[in-house]
């Protein structure tokens, strides 16, 4: 099976989507549960009470401006995360904006694209993800093949394909 794609800005922008998505439902550690961290919070906000707030009257405009300073903290941690994704977006002509041709086969997948050629076997095939936008093989923990069903003539096809010659499926 031969397919050519040309990727997108939306194709990236979904694959990043998926992949938001699919770290935060990873399984977490007991110390980054939600519960764990209010009990934590509660008992820092209990400690500064006690000892910053012992016989006196509560002052709303000191209230105000550390809120003021916590709140500037908070929109600034979520500007930088909106500046790192942005970096992180693929530059137009480059290796990802661009037209790659991909030669599937039982032997595996080739992909050519502009400036470069890579044959990848089938035993590299981490996990397929079949989403409701596009056809993930990763390769890696977050590298992937991308598949976007909307530029995909026969997808039951390339799915039936996949699934003759992976074995892990996730």
């Amino acid at each position: 099976m031969e397919l050519e794609i040309e990727y997108e800005l939306s194709d990236w922008k979904d694959f990043q989507s998926f992949l938001e998505t699919a770290i935060c439902k990873e399984s977490k550690q007991w110390w980054e549960s939600m519960w764990i961290n209010l009990i934590i919070w509660f008992v820092v906000a209990f400690v500064f009470f006690a000892f910053f707030q012992s016989n006196v009257d509560f002052s709303w405009p000191t209230a105000g401006i550390v809120s003021f300073g916590l709140l500037l903290c908070f929109a600034l941690m979520l500007l930088s995360g909106v500046k790192a994704k942005r970096a992180c977006q693929p530059s137009e002509g480059g290796a990802f904006l661009s037209k790659h041709k991909f030669v599937i086969s039982d032997d595996g997948i080739i992909t050519i694209g502009s400036a470069y050629e890579a044959n990848h076997k089938w035993s590299m095939v981490r996990r397929v993800e079949n989403t409701e936008k596009a056809i993930y093989l990763f390769i890696d923990s977050i590298n992937a093949l991308v598949f976007p069903l909307s530029k995909i003539s026969n997808p039951e096809g390339l799915m039936a394909l996949i699934n003759k010659n992976v074995t892990k499926q996730s």
